[in-house]
């Protein structure tokens, strides 16, 4: 499923070590699929994905998990 979605997303993001698509790839890597790899797409909660966006976050990785949190400041707001 990652494959796909990034591929999809890959058409609209420039290549390039410092362009977004090249920092999904890494946060990726290192903080989404590592936690969440022996689990099928069904297992996979809210809370799990909550949980990655703030390992990104405060690892400093990449700015782009903000734009998905709402105005309040609170992640347990956030639809999904």
């Amino acid at each position: 499923m990652y494959e796909k979605w990034l591929a999809y997303r890959a058409l609209a993001l420039e290549e390039g070590r410092q362009s977004t698509l090249a920092q999904i790839r890494r946060a990726f890597k290192k903080d989404v699929i590592p936690p969440l790899r022996q689990m099928t797409i069904h297992e996979i909660t809210r809370h799990h994905l909550l949980e990655a966006v703030g390992r990104i976050e405060s690892a400093g990785r990449c700015r782009w998990p903000r734009r998905f949190a709402p105005s309040s400041g609170s992640c347990s707001d956030m639809p999904m």
